[in-house]
């Protein structure tokens, strides 16, 4: 019995000390073009396509995860931790405000800088 209270104990202790991971909206999930055509990442067309999805972030080579909620004065904030092609892994902020149902303003401050308007990708 003793046993049985010792192993609840540490886990309530382990889930009250994990941090909670955030999660994008469900009306926000899915991919966001720079581009109000194409939805195809295309570098040397300036075109990038981000995919949101319930606990990640990710655009170009670079996947974010472990996303963490943030202060925001206005939208969504969050800290993440990002990788591009399998490296280390380094924080960064992305910020999220919607300007209407099909346009979104995304900031990225850390793994890369990125300050732009994106469009929903049509189906």
């Amino acid at each position: 019995m003793l046993g049985k209270v010792r192993i609840a104990a540490a886990a309530a202790l382990l889930a009250i000390s994990t941090p909670a991971f955030a999660q994008i909206p469900g009306d926000l999930v899915g991919d966001w073009s720079s581009d109000r055509e194409k939805c195809e990442d295309n570098q040397a067309e300036g075109v990038t396509v981000f995919s949101l999805r319930r606990s990640t972030v990710s655009w170009y080579e670079i996947d974010c995860d472990h996303l963490r909620a943030a202060p925001a004065a206005s939208g969504l904030s969050f800290v993440g931790r990002c990788v591009k092609g399998g490296g280390v892994r380094h924080p960064a902020r992305i910020g999220i405000k919607r300007v209407n149902r099909e346009i979104l303003h995304i900031t990225i401050r850390g793994m890369d800088r990125i300050d732009d308007v994106f469009f929903r990708c049509k189906k």
